[in-house]
């Protein structure tokens, strides 16, 4: 199932170089390249969804904006990442607090 859209933040959430990652990166990136691999906790914008990875067809990719190479452009297994999710910040409570710390409402505190 494809959660993503093209535009959207994710952040990495599995950046490990095991047995699979390893073949992938020895069989189509070539020695040396990591510094083209996700990086876990990193934020990322995808930029293509569903391409196909030379090594693994049947896997659902993503491309991210962040990482692009002249030599190789392979995409990212799509498990990797989860979607950023933006919370608005809300002081509301703390602004209150203060109003009464100001005006004198709250006991102990001086006015």
């Amino acid at each position: 199932m494809n959660n993503f859209q093209v535009g959207q933040k994710v952040v990495c959430v599995d950046d490990r170089y095991g047995a699979y990652s390893a073949y992938l990166i020895g069989a189509c990136m070539g020695q040396g390249q990591v510094d083209l691999y996700v990086k876990r906790g990193a934020i990322y914008t995808i930029r293509e969804i569903g391409c196909v990875h030379r090594c693994a067809p049947s896997l659902l990719c993503v491309r991210v904006a962040e990482i692009k190479s002249d030599d190789e452009d392979s995409p990212f297994a799509a498990a990797r990442f989860r979607p950023v999710v933006e919370r608005k910040t809300n002081i509301s409570v703390f602004q209150h607090l203060l109003d009464e710390v100001n005006t004198g409402k709250v006991m102990g505190w001086p006015v």
